[in-house]
């Protein structure tokens, strides 16, 4: 690796980050950090995996197997609870190998948008940036492959900031454009210091979208920090964006007008069914 995927003892990006949690949280954030640590510091970890037998039936290119199935509930879900996790799911997984009963509660709305929350107080955000950043690495080499160098910019659509930061991290000191979707100012929310939804007393606001993904009322500390420094640019689609071509496919096409002919930009989308009965719901059918 060109550089750590972790930060250091303070968890800070910037002037952001950090722990704003009760006094009886700081041991269990520490114990979770120690065992990041150890993990992510294990070669182990992060080794890949030469698919002798399938390469040879292929008699082709060397095969080797990213083991996201390896996983416990067979995918990257399960990478970090507050990143893409389906909870419930991985509960009631984990229920059954024990022989447990478990019964998962989730509110209407919940149910039928299934949103989350991908950032918290230190180490979550690191945590999480760490085990989705292999998006952004995957891009980076399959871009090389493909065009023999880095894109010119890349587009995320932005909730919490799980995928943003998974595909952004990479990029980072790389002469790439960042472009993504958010807005708002610098407050704490969830024990983080980051750029929040809030009014003028400070209050959190209501955040509304759609899209069941960016229903949030902030964004990651190290993506808080990208906007910060300028490195990241920032956009806001409304509803109508969304219905017509979705978030970010609207960004991706601005952007690219943006650029002009002759570069390149890579667009990291999602299929969208859980926003489908939602965004059904705000059509109205002749």
């Amino acid at each position: 690796m060109e550089k750590p995927h972790w930060t250091k003892v303070t968890g800070r990006f910037g002037d952001l980050g950090g722990q704003y949690v009760p006094e009886a949280m700081k041991t269990c954030l520490a114990e979770l950090e120690a065992g990041f640590n150890s993990a992510v510091n294990d070669p182990g970890f992060w080794k890949k995996y030469h698919s002798y037998g399938l390469s040879d039936h292929a008699r082709g290119a060397d095969i080797w197997l990213k083991r996201e199935d390896l996983n416990h509930t067979g995918s990257y879900k399960i990478n970090d609870a507050l990143g893409a996790g389906h909870h419930g799911y991985a509960t009631a997984n984990v229920c059954v190998k024990f022989g447990m009963k478990c019964t998962i509660f989730m509110g209407a709305d919940n149910i039928r948008r299934q949103p989350g929350i991908k950032f918290g107080p230190h180490p979550f955000p690191t945590t999480v940036r760490t085990f989705q950043s292999v998006i952004g690495d995957e891009t980076k080499s399959q871009m090389k492959q493909e065009l023999g160098k880095l894109p010119d910019a890349v587009v995320v659509c932005l909730g919490g900031g799980s995928n943003a930061a998974g595909m952004f991290y990479p990029f980072e000191e790389e002469p790439v454009k960042l472009t993504s979707l958010s807005s708002g100012s610098v407050g704490v929310l969830y024990g983080v210091r980051i750029y929040v939804l809030q009014d003028q007393n400070g209050q959190i606001s209501d955040s509304h979208s759609v899209s069941v993904g960016l229903n949030y009322p902030g964004a990651g500390p190290e993506l808080a920090n990208l906007k910060y420094n300028n490195r990241a640019t920032f956009l806001v689609a409304t509803d109508n964006r969304s219905l017509e071509c979705s978030h970010a496919v609207w960004v991706a096409i601005e952007t690219a007008k943006e650029l002009g002919p002759g570069k390149n930009l890579v667009l990291n989308e999602w299929t969208g069914r859980q926003v489908t009965y939602t965004d059904i719901c705000h059509v109205e059918l002749p």
